[in-house]
């Protein structure tokens, strides 16, 4: 008998680290990458980014998250503190549509401030 050995298909399979430059969504829909790190966090299936508004949602959702943050995952604790603050869904509502509406009033309010200072 084989003792010590494994068998073929029980052998580790050797894999190499993951780098972000491995991961690109520009073919998709022709627009500038998405960071992998938003990606993970909604545990999207690459079929929904092909709609655009998804993927414009993920990017107006990742210039929040990373804005004012020293490290990635400083801003990916920003975002889930904010899903967490957010609440569950709606039916029938996602995730991402529910954040991506708060990180656009946010936006909007703070333009607002920022012509009420220019006044």
């Amino acid at each position: 008998m084989n003792e010590g050995r494994l068998a073929k298909s029980t052998e580790p399979e050797v894999t190499k680290p993951f780098e972000k430059k491995d991961v690109s969504l520009t073919g998709i829909s022709g627009t500038p990458t998405v960071a992998w790190d938003i990606i993970r966090f909604f545990d999207i299936n690459f079929d929904d980014i092909k709609r655009g508004s998804t993927e414009e949602q993920l990017k107006d959702i990742e210039s929040w998250t990373f804005k004012d943050v020293e490290t990635a995952g400083d801003g990916l604790l920003k975002l889930k503190n904010l899903e967490i603050q957010l609440g569950v869904p709606q039916h029938g509502e996602s995730r991402i549509a529910r954040i991506h509406r708060w990180v656009k009033m946010e936006q909007h309010i703070n333009d607002l401030r920022a012509r009420q200072r220019a006044l």
